[in-house]
């Protein structure tokens, strides 16, 4: 991981709900979740946690 990709990667981690988002997302593995799922789970709007899914693709630590 170059410098860049791995500032990119704390920054988009570094909101407390999208990381609650990626930290259950990793725990899921390889099975994954949908968006609705993860709304379910932890109560983000959808028009929020479709926001923080784009930052998280965005920073390449989902695809």
């Amino acid at each position: 991981m170059k410098n860049i990709e791995a500032i990119q990667a704390f920054v988009a981690l570094g909101q407390e709900s999208r990381l609650n988002v990626y930290r259950l997302i990793v725990q899921k593995g390889d099975t994954g979740l949908m968006p609705s799922q993860i709304h379910e789970m932890l109560g983000i709007p959808n028009a929020t946690l479709s926001f923080h899914l784009k930052e998280l693709y965005q920073a390449n630590l989902i695809t």
